[in-house]
């Protein structure tokens, strides 16, 4: 389960879509029902250091690609890099995700544009004033009110020298990312009880402040990153006292017995 930190990221601040599904990119394909390219933030990568490539997506109107723990339905995003030697690939860096719905069904994933991020490093011994190609083989889901599983690939070209060159632009914009990802914060505690097909989650501020003001109409909410919760099922959030508060959530049928 996602802990306070990310909960508190998430529910309490917001980062708006780059731009907006019919935006015009250079560059871009298309795979059914999205449109898709490869970008860096940096123009040159240098020996031993780790350069960040970011994935933008840009979905037709009603359709959507999932997140890392899509919910009740849904295929997450999945990257197979093709390198060349000695360079290796980090993880999928994960964008925020959102609520979306596939047909009747409440899932976690990306409508509009989003960009996913990976860290690729090079090795120590990279040639110099030469040019590298990565290229990936991009396996997803579009849904709407039908699903189309697809696979697809895109490559980018850097050069290489002794240093890095950013481009400043997709670095604000990769930056912008980031500042979304959950992150160590001595300001929450967390704890969860689970009780039948009943999980209660409380977060606490910890300190000087109190939680922040919410309506019924736009209360916060709860992503679960390993399939715990139940997606499709309603979330009740409550404050208790000025310090903390309570989720009250519906447990998956598919959930680990001892999460």
């Amino acid at each position: 389960m996602q802990n306070s930190r990310t909960l508190a990221s998430k529910a309490w601040s917001f980062i708006a879509l780059l731009g907006a599904a019919n935006t015009v990119f250079a560059g871009l394909q298309r795979d059914h029902h999205v449109q898709y390219e490869l970008l860096s933030e940096a123009t040159h990568i240098a020996p031993g250091s780790t350069v960040t490539l970011g994935l933008r997506i840009l979905h037709d109107e009603g359709w959507h690609t999932y997140w890392k723990q899509p919910g009740i339905a849904g295929i997450p995003t999945q990257f197979e890099w093709d390198l060349p030697e000695g360079f290796e690939a980090g993880p999928i860096l994960w964008q925020q995700p959102q609520k979306t719905k596939m047909a009747v069904y409440t899932v976690y994933g990306y409508e509009g544009e989003a960009v996913l991020l990976t860290e690729i490093t090079a090795p120590e011994d990279l040639p110099l004033d030469s040019e590298v190609t990565f290229k990936t083989k991009i396996t997803w889901m579009m849904c709407a009110k039908k699903c189309v599983p697809s696979t697809t690939d895109a490559e980018i070209t850097l050069k290489t020298g002794k240093a890095v060159k950013l481009d400043e632009d997709l670095k604000a914009e990769f930056d912008a990312l980031r500042l979304g990802f959950p992150r160590e914060s001595p300001s929450w505690k967390s704890e969860a009880q689970i009780a039948d097909n009943t999980v209660t989650l409380r977060v606490e501020k910890q300190g000087d402040g109190s939680i922040p003001a919410f309506s019924e109409d736009s209360p916060p909410y709860f992503f679960c990153a390993d399939g715990v919760i139940h997606s499709d099922a309603k979330q009740i959030a409550e404050k208790s006292g000025d310090s903390a508060l309570v989720f009250t959530l519906e447990r998956s049928k598919f959930a680990p017995e001892n999460p």
